[in-house]
This record gives structure tokens, sequence and C-alpha cells, in this order.
């Protein structure tokens, strides 16, 4: 198996309001690669199928408002 090192850089200031990026390394080839924060993104997207499930629930029993509407 061959070695690589990595080195990893902050966020650059365009992506700070990106909450699912962590970093970004130069890689190889010198093109640059985003570092994506895997265990929030599992988690922001457990919050969102939850909500929608609860929405989804509300409206079978004619709580919803109206309608379902998702919001992430």
């Amino acid at each position: 198996m061959e070695k690589q090192g990595v080195v990893i850089k902050p966020i650059a200031d365009f992506l700070t309001d990106k909450p699912d990026f962590s970093g970004t390394t130069i890689l190889g080839d010198g093109s640059i690669g985003l570092i994506l924060d895997i265990p929030l993104c599992l988690t922001r997207q457990k919050g969102v199928v939850q909500r929608r499930q609860r929405a989804m629930e509300l409206a079978a029993l004619g709580l919803g408002g109206g309608g379902i509407q998702f919001i992430n």
C-alpha cells in the first residue's frame, strides 16, 4: 500500500456558511478537495427525515394546517 501525505486547510471564507464542509485540501494533482463533515451531514439528514415524518403524520390526522410543508 502506498503512503500519501495530506494537508488540511481551514475552510475558505466563501464556504463558511456551508456547515457540511469542515475543510479543504490540495490533492496530488493540484486540484482542491472539499472535506465533508459526515457526522454532521447524517445528523442534519436525520432531523429532516423526522420533521417530514411528523408533518405527514399530522396531515394524516387532519392537523397539518391544510398541506404538508417540508422545511430543511
